[in-house]
């Protein structure tokens, strides 16, 4: 069987995105915040997470917002939103298997990101 080259680009392209997301980093970063703010509530203000970065910042007309480019968080809120529903199932899944029902003990020195 010949592939075309088309199909061998988009191949190596959906192999290397799946490396790539398989192996990602567990730290958030001020750019998740706004991933996460574009896809749960539609919006770039950040004022539910005011506190949880050094780079969030609250200005006295537009709320709260991180001070880098937005680029990266746009496109990367793009997968996240058409994988949320899986990602919430998932989540749901989980919770309901736990032992007891207990949530989990988030050990942090910094009490906003326990919180969180």
């Amino acid at each position: 069987m010949t592939l075309s080259n088309r199909s061998i680009k988009v191949r190596l392209f959906l192999t290397c995105w799946l490396v790539f997301m398989l192996h990602f980093a567990t730290d958030v970063a001020r750019e998740h915040y706004l991933v996460l703010a574009i896809a749960d509530e539609h919006s770039f203000r950040l004022d539910g997470y005011v506190g949880l970065h050094n780079d969030i910042f609250v200005t006295p007309d537009n709320g709260a917002h991180h001070g880098a480019n937005p680029g990266a968080s746009m496109l990367a809120a793009v997968p996240y939103m058409l994988a949320k529903p899986a990602v919430d199932a998932v989540v749901d899944w989980t919770k309901e298997r736990r032992v007891g029902g207990a949530e989990p003990v988030f050990n942090d020195d910094r009490p906003v990101r326990a919180e969180f």
